[in-house]
Parts: C-alpha cells; structure tokens; sequence
C-alpha cells in the first residue's frame, strides 16, 4: 500500500473463531501502543451483537418452556374454577366452552412456538458450530496525519486458545510530490507520473512546460503509456480543460500541430467514447472543430496543461572507474553490484576471506570451481556449503519456514508438520472441537426433544382434563334438567289432582243443592 503524507489509512483485521478472537497488532515487529494519538484501533462491535444474538436464540426454548407451563397452569386452574362454578348453574356452560377453546389454542400457539424455536436453536448451533460461523473479532487500525516514518510491515495477530494465525501488509508513506510548479495539482493526484495543472500560456501548448515542475514536462504521444491509465471517471471528476501537446488526427495519436488539440476534463468541448485517441478510449478534443484555435491557450476553453513526469534515460556506458571484478556490475558512478559471495568496491574480496580476516586469521580464501551457487558459500576448494535456510543440492530449496510451527508442529523441507490434533500452515488451528461440537449438537437435540415430549404430555393432560369436566358438567346438566322435568310432572300431577278434587267438590255441592231444591218442591 500506498500512501501519501498527510492522509489517513486504514487497515482491517478479520477474524471467526469460539471464544472471540484477541486481535493484536505490530509495526515493523513491535506491538503498537492504544496511547499514540495518531494510531487509533477501531474494535468492532460485531463479535458482541454475533454473541448476543446467539444467546438470545439458544436461550428463546427456556422462556418458551416456561411460558407454556405457566399458560398451562393458569388454564387448567381457570377450567376447574369455571367448571365447580358451572355445577352449580347451567349458564355457565357457555362460559366452559369458551374456556376450554381458549386453553387449547394457548396449548396448541404454545407447541408450535416451541417447534420453531427448537429448529431455531438446531440451526444457529449448526451454523455456529459445524460451519464455523462463530463469534467475529474485527479491528480496524486507523492512522492519521500519516508521515514517512510510519513506512513499515504492519501485522494483525489474531490468538485465542485453539490457535494463532498472522497477517501482514507492507505500507510505504512518502512525501506527496506535485507535477505543478506551483505545488498545487488540481486533478490526477492518484497518478505518479501525470498530474493536471492550473495556468495559462503564450503560443503553442508546448511552452506551458513551465507550469510544471522541475522534472515534469507538458505530456505528449511519448507519455501514451501513462496518459492509457486514465479512466473516464476521472476525466469526469476532473473539472474544466486541461490540454497537452497531442492531436487527434484520423484515429492516430501525433503532436498538435495545427487543429485538433488534445485535452481532459468534463468540460472540454468535445467528448466522444467511440472513437480512437491517445487515450485507452474515446477521444476528447479542446476546442469543437468548427471553433477550432489551433494549439494556443484560449481564455474559457483551456484550464490548464497535462504534465507528465520526465523518464530516465539510463546510459548503457560504464560509470565506473575501476571495473567490478568476480562477475560483478557496474550499477552507477564506481558502485558495483557484487554476487552473494563477494564484497568491496569492486567487489574483490571474497566473503569467507572477509570473515577470517575479521577474526584475526590470515586464512587464503577458499575457490571452488565451478562457482557455488548464489544460496551457498564455499567452505573448502571444490565443496560449497548451502546458507542457512536453504537446502538441495543447488541450494535452491528453502529449508526454514517462512512462519513458526505452533503446537508441537516440526518444520521439514519449508512446511510444518503438524500433530493429529492441530492443522493449518502453523498448525494454528484445533481438530478437537469438531467432535465436541458434534456430541454439544446431539445433547441439545436430545434436550429440545424431551422438551417438546414433556409440553405434548402436559397439554394432552390439560385437554383431557378438560374434556372430562366437560363430561361432568354436561352430566349435571343433564341431571338438573331431568330433576326438573321430573318436578314440572309433579306439578303437573299435583294440578290436576287439585282440579279432579275442586271438581268433585262442585259436583258434590251442586248434588247437594239439587237434592235441597226437590226436597223443597215436593213439600
């Protein structure tokens, strides 16, 4: 990564396991301190709402459970009240029905929540445990006002106790170095080595160079390689016109000469995707052709001049006074690049020679013939010995691995050898869990089922309860409709028994007065 002094960067760290990973992180090997102000660690709350969450559904049975015990309950204390208060009156066997109905639904809302929440739990303990979509731990390392000595290997080290894994990115931080005299770049600032520049000119676009930067010329169809890496995002977000020492001419990329200047910016006066230019593709012209103004600055047109970096052109001519001796190269003014086993200015003392002679020993260096390899250093004449960290018989094959073997891991041939519980490059990761995770599956399986066994059990208790108090009270209903049935017939009975007894009443009496009367009249 690249980063400009001055800005912000920020890095990210990522990790899954159970328990949460630590994460922790390094500059250049030293752990950072949280007490610089400009470096800031950023700890996410994912891990903590991951956790909460999965309580939240591991622990939704148990409240479900005793929700149903305490529904259950109720229901059934609420049946035997209305049913010993609906012995006592028939009214209030709509009061039982409309009891009843309601402690089923309840039972039956209860089953099918502790249903879902039973295959809830199954799932997140399946998706937390056999898939590994455990806890997260994600850190972010921002820092500010960056500066180049924050240039270094920045590493996240992520560690809980099943393991330790490590990952490293290299941040390089420079000194932002402007293409414009003025120091000011008004676009391109993502680019190294063209960059827009504000100003005008007298004369042909080729003598604005002198807004640009000591180094930096106006681009021309030289530059094509840097001006083939700006996008049309850019030139969009790229306000106003900058032109450069190119024409569009018939499809072909050439220096502006007399029309057809070529520019950048959304507000140049042509812009076309299709056709070809010096760019990637489309084409953009300065002026439209029916205004053309040739190669010169125009007021409201032009905004500036595209300058392009200079390259170095390297000489192939040697600089060095002295030549480089033992296969060494002339690199620059008397520098010479020496092979591994060789040193001094040019390059004429051997490594083991310089070694004896650092330890007070007037020992002949030793020559092997043919040289030994660049991983190997030669010991005695005609035997080489390879470096450390490299084996094979060219020394090419690394012995040494690039990360430490973590629990018990050996490191063989540049790769760890891990023991039967661990695995991973480092060995960093734990096997064991995967058969505990299993066997914490099929307990909690094996809970969820008697759970739901048992809310069945108490829920067929509860309806038969129900259905045999409604027995009870349809029989005492019964019972006081035939009481009265048979106490209506007893009325009934005792009526007309009355009636028969007024009726032979009157008869008697109307007898009486009729045998009254005939006795009068015969006298």
């Amino acid at each position: 990564m690249h980063v400009y002094s001055g800005l912000i960067f920020l890095l990210t760290c990522q990790a899954t396991g159970i328990p949460t990973p630590t994460v922790h992180w390094y500059r250049n090997g030293k752990q950072i301190s949280k007490n610089n102000s400009r470096f800031s660690i950023l700890t996410s709350s994912a891990a903590a709402a991951a956790v909460a969450v999965v309580a939240a559904i591991t622990a939704a049975p148990v409240a479900v459970v005793v929700v149903a015990i305490t529904a259950a309950a109720a229901a059934a204390v609420a049946v035997v009240v209305v049913a010993i208060t609906a012995a006592a009156a028939a009214v209030a066997v709509v009061v039982v029905a409309i009891t009843a109905a309601a402690a089923v639904a309840v039972a039956v809302v209860v089953v099918v929540v502790v249903v879902v929440a039973a295959a809830l739990v199954v799932l997140a303990v399946v998706v937390v445990e056999v898939l590994g979509a455990a806890a997260v731990a994600a850190t972010d390392l921002m820092v500010t006002l960056a500066r180049p000595s924050d240039t270094g290997l920045y590493s996240c080290e992520v560690t809980n106790n099943q393991g330790v894994d490590m990952a490293s990115s290299f941040v390089t931080v420079r000194d932002y170095i402007s293409g414009c005299s003025d120091k000011n770049t008004e676009g391109l600032h993502n680019y190294k080595n063209i960059h827009a520049c504000k100003g005008k000119w007298d004369g042909h676009v080729k003598r604005a160079r002198w807004l640009c930067a000591k180094g930096w010329s106006v681009c021309n169809p030289k530059d094509s390689e840097a001006l083939q890496k700006i996008t049309w995002a850019d030139i969009y977000e790229l306000h106003g016109c900058y032109a450069y020492n190119a024409a569009n001419h018939k499809g072909k990329c050439t220096r502006c000469h007399k029309v057809n200047m070529a520019g950048i910016g959304r507000n140049c006066r042509r812009l076309r995707y299709t056709k070809s230019s010096c760019l990637t593709k489309g084409r953009i012209d300065v002026y439209h052709p029916r205004k053309s103004r040739g190669c010169s600055y125009t007021a409201g047109y032009t905004t500036g001049v595209l300058c392009c970096k200079r390259k170095r052109v390297k000489s192939s001519k040697r600089r060095c006074k002295h030549s480089c001796q033992n296969g060494g190269v002339c690199v620059g003014f008397n520098r010479c690049k020496c092979l591994p086993d060789y040193k001094g200015a040019t390059c004429q003392n051997h490594w083991n020679d310089v070694k004896c002679l650092a330890q007070g020993h007037n020992v002949p260096p030793a020559i092997c013939t043919p040289r030994c390899p660049a991983m190997s250093m030669c010991i005695k004449p005609g035997k080489c010995l390879c470096k450390p960290g490299y084996t094979g018989r060219y020394c090419k094959r690394r012995h040494g691995c690039k990360l430490p073997c973590f629990n018990g891991g050996r490191c063989k041939k540049g790769k760890c050898i891990c023991p039967p519980t661990h695995w991973g490059t480092s060995c960093q990761h734990y096997l064991a869990p995967i058969v505990e995770r299993i066997i914490i599956i099929i307990i909690i399986i094996i809970i969820i089922i008697i759970i739901i066994i048992i809310i069945i059990i108490i829920i067929i208790i509860i309806i038969i309860i129900i259905i045999i108090i409604i027995i009870i009270i349809i029989i005492i209903i019964i019972i006081i409709i035939i009481i009265i049935i048979i106490i209506i017939i007893i009325i009934i009975i005792i009526i007309i028994i009355i009636i028969i007894i007024i009726i032979i009443i009157a008869a008697v009496v109307v007898v009486h007065i009729l045998l009254s009367y005939l006795n009068r009249t015969e006298r």
